[in-house]
């Protein structure tokens, strides 16, 4: 899904479409030549950027990670343009990148989904019957949104699934307008949930077991959780618990600074034996419950469901433990697990082709699983 943007007489129009969701399937551009694409994932935490080509095979060819300005980005609403657009200017400097046209996300973005059911309408009458949907179920003004839609239909006079879709267009207005202001092109703003679809290539794995699966993107602001169904988006849920929070739990409990904590995190993660245990498996239970009831909530509405698989990826991801122990919280509620369950973390740089130690692969794959989402252009890696 792609929020395509367009200029006329001054005025940014942006268009929601949502063609990757219903259709199940990913699009393979045709190409002549290999492309170069450019993906940015503006965090609250973090801004991570990642050019790739695009081949026969995707290669990573540079890639950036920064800390966002800390007046910058505040739960998915750019606060201070300034601050940001001289963030990204400077990382791009830094990173050498040479493409200069993105698609983009900005993490922490609430999207409101729905699927209905309609009977069979006339195409005329479709569209006003759709709008009057939208205003029933989100209860929203409609100008300040971004909307579209998608119908699943049985065949000509059979009844239909509607997908509806909104998300504020303010934020998403202001995040192409600091872009621009960085020196860039925006071909589109991406949904996190769609970016991080692509990058672990979940259509595909849906299509072959028909299965319920979930994702959970760890950033260092917030956490992402996204379910889909025989690869079709379902839900979406953004948590204000990210690894930062780690990091400040142990800052204030062994009274350290910051970059020390930081180091014993990613030293440690979530090992119990551990000098930070105390610190840390606090909010990894205020986290893994919030997951937990994200996930019943949802298989308490689809009963006929099982879910088959959950996928961490983010920085949060390599954290020592955190598959294991997620697993092991998860599974305690097997009424809404397949008997195969399991939780695998997901490293992008597995599938892409680049020239990164193993060490260096390892620990900063995982964080740009969006960004690398998001150049992939439609493209799966597997």
């Amino acid at each position: 899904m792609t929020f395509f943007t367009a200029s006329n007489a001054g005025l940014l129009v942006l268009i929601l479409i949502i063609l990757l969701i219903v259709a199940g399937v990913v699009v393979l551009r045709s190409r002549t030549r290999v492309r170069t694409t450019l993906g940015i994932d503006v965090g609250n935490a973090q801004i991570k950027i990642a050019e790739l080509s695009l081949g026969a095979s995707p290669a990573l060819l540079r890639y950036v990670v920064v800390p966002t300005p800390a007046d910058a980005v505040e739960n998915g609403l750019v606060k201070n343009g300034d601050s940001l657009v001289a963030a990204i200017a400077g990382a791009l400097k830094a990173g050498g990148f040479r493409t200069r046209r993105c698609t983009a996300v900005l993490t922490g973005q609430n999207l409101l989904l729905r699927h209905i059911d309609l009977p069979a309408i006339p195409a005329g009458e479709l569209r006003n019957a759709i709008k009057w949907q939208f205003e029933q179920f989100f209860q929203i003004r409609l100008a300040e949104m971004l909307t579209d839609y998608q119908v699943i239909s049985a065949g000509p006079g059979q009844p239909s699934t509607v997908l509806l879709v909104a998300m504020q267009r303010e934020p998403i207005v202001s995040l192409v307008e600091h872009l621009r202001r960085a020196g860039l092109g925006v071909d589109g703003v991406d949904i996190e949930s769609l970016a991080i679809q692509r990058a672990i290539g979940l259509i595909a794995l849906a299509e072959k077991n028909n299965s319920t699966e979930a994702v959970v993107d760890f950033g260092a602001g917030t956490t992402n959780i996204s379910i889909y169904h025989q690869g079709l988006l379902q839900a979406s849920r953004i948590l204000n618990i990210g690894g930062n929070d780690f990091t400040s739990t142990i800052v204030s409990r062994l009274n350290l600074g910051w970059d020390e904590a930081e180091a014993l995190k990613l030293r440690y993660g979530l090992d119990t034996a551990s000098e930070i245990a105390p610190a840390v498996i606090h909010v990894r239970d205020r986290l893994f419950n919030e997951i937990y009831k994200t996930l019943d909530f949802y298989f308490a509405e689809h009963r006929g469901q099982k879910m088959a698989k959950l996928t961490i990826v983010g920085g949060g991801s390599s954290m020592e433990g955190m598959a294991v122990q997620l697993d092991h919280y998860l599974g305690e509620n097997q009424a809404m697990l397949l008997e195969s369950f399991l939780v695998e973390a997901f490293n992008p740089l597995d599938f892409v082709i680049h020239k990164l130690s193993l060490d260096e692969a390892k620990l900063i794959g995982p964080a740009l699983a969006v960004a690398i989402g998001l150049a992939l252009d439609e493209v799966t890696t597997r």
